[in-house]
């Protein structure tokens, strides 16, 4: 059985990782794919490294995840003294140095135990310092040394609402895209506003903490280390969503029957009724501030009720669904698939007259009406014994939407290089100043191949 390595960068990317090992453990029964047993104790050890500066976040992780802590070897927790990184270069260059070295060591001598590597999932927070400069280093290291090694990149990007204490994340944000780019196979985006927003309109969570946003990443990103575990392939996954080099950057979505307000329903409906919720922004973990106040929603209060807005289409080129439960089956999910098709067919093949959806405000490139689909049906067990939620569906679309949210990241990151703000905490710290629009150019080729993809489609529709 192929192995999965998970990498955790910064407190935020630590706690993501601690977050999913808790999730899987309450879902999935122990594999080794995901664990291995330790050489000292026979217990079985999740394959997981996890790296911070700051040498308070064993501490902290002990604190909101005990269960996800004690599932991670010791001697694969690296700290530092130095406490948190706040820029980039920091991270890369001066304080997270040794730590990204000491990380890589780790990461060698865990690959010389495993059978055949499937690859790896690294997640981390790039508005901070390590979870930038650090993780950037890291997957440029392993992508040169680990040829063909398939990396999975879960990611919380910077939005337009920046904390008083990281003023910089724009500039993390956008200097760790080239690293992005270049190295990881797909990008999955989430943003704290995303994932607060959800639980406020979906979970009607008044006060969402942290702990909270962690926990619904690690739902959805359960589903996605189901279908590697039981494909045995993660690079099959990039070929099916990724079509243009550049197009690594994927929006997630979530949804569970127990979300459902409608009492009573038949399967097929309930069914037809979570693959469209796959489709609708509300359900998305991740969030632009240039689309405030657009997704309504029957259980958000609304302070300026005059100003209605309406939804904008987002343009799909591809979708991975990925479904757990029971009773799911192609053809119900079809059902829920085939909107207004009149030849209606499983694999996404639709007429072209038809591929946008007026329901949902849903587009379809014309070259790339793609689906790729898994199920994972409804299995008791686990580490604690319990059963996994009976239906629930996880989706990463290949759409325009994570266009908005790079845009946002690109427009915060303009307002302030353009006056040269905090530049010298980078440049001081070994950076080089041609790297700021270096990467501002790579990420605008980014948006640039978006917009001409979309214009054909912009212009039929016109």
């Amino acid at each position: 059985m192929k192995e999965i390595i998970q990498v955790g960068f910064g407190q935020a990317g630590c706690n993501l990782t601690l977050s999913l090992l808790e999730q899987l453990a309450s879902e999935l029964h122990p594999t080794d794919t995901l664990y291995s047993e330790s050489e000292s104790t026979g217990n079985l050890s999740a394959r997981v490294i996890l790296a911070d500066t700051d040498g308070e976040m064993p501490m902290i992780a002990k604190k909101y995840y005990p269960k996800g802590l004690s599932m991670v070897n010791p001697d694969l927790i690296s700290t530092g003294r130095d406490g948190s990184c706040v820029c980039q270069s920091r991270g890369q260059f001066t304080t997270g140095r040794e730590i990204q070295q000491k990380t890589e060591e780790q990461f060698r001598k865990m690959v010389e135990g495993c059978d055949q590597l499937m690859g790896i999932i690294v997640h981390s927070s790039v508005g901070g310092g390590v979870g930038s400069g650090t993780m950037g280093r890291f997957i440029d290291q392993v992508c040169s040394n680990q040829k063909g090694l398939s990396i999975v990149n879960n990611v919380l990007y910077a939005n337009g609402r920046t904390n008083a204490d990281q003023v910089v994340e724009c500039y993390n944000s956008v200097l760790s895209t080239l690293p992005l780019v270049q190295s990881s196979e797909l990008v999955i985006l989430n943003t704290n506003a995303g994932l607060s927003n959800y639980n406020q309109v979906n979970q009607r969570i008044e006060r969402p903490t942290f702990r909270d946003m962690n926990g619904l990443n690690s739902q959805a990103m359960s589903h996605l280390l189901g279908h590697f575990e039981v494909k045995q392939d993660m690079s099959s996954l990039a070929s099916s969503l990724v079509p243009h080099n550049l197009f690594k950057f994927l929006t997630p979505a979530f949804t569970s029957n127990h979300l459902l307000s409608p009492a009573n329903l038949d399967v097929t409906s309930e069914h037809a009724l979570l693959t469209k919720q796959l489709f609708n922004p509300s359900f998305y973990l991740l969030h632009s501030d240039y689309l405030a106040d657009t997704t309504l929603h029957p259980f958000r209060k609304h302070s300026q009720s005059k100003n209605l807005y309406q939804i904008e289409p987002i343009k799909h080129m591809a979708s991975g669904l990925f479904y757990r439960g029971s009773d799911w089956s192609q053809e119900n999910i079809a059902s829920g698939l085939d909107w207004g098709s009149p030849n209606p067919s499983w694999a996404g093949q639709r007429d072209t007259k038809h591929k946008y959806v007026r329901q949902l405000g849903v587009g379809w490139f014309e070259d790339y009406p793609n689906y790729t689909m898994s199920i994972q049906q409804a299995r008791k067990g686990g580490m604690e014994g319990e059963q996994i939620r009976p239906k629930s569906a996880m989706a990463l679309h290949q759409n325009d939407f994570s266009k908005k949210v790079l845009r946002e990241a690109c427009d915060n990151f303009d307002r302030m290089y353009s006056k040269r703000a905090f530049v010298h905490w980078f440049v001081g710290e070994g950076q080089s100043e041609g790297e700021f629009p270096e990467s501002r150019e790579q990420l605008e080729a980014v948006l640039k191949d978006y917009e001409s993809y979309m214009s054909p489609y912009e212009e039929e529709n016109e």
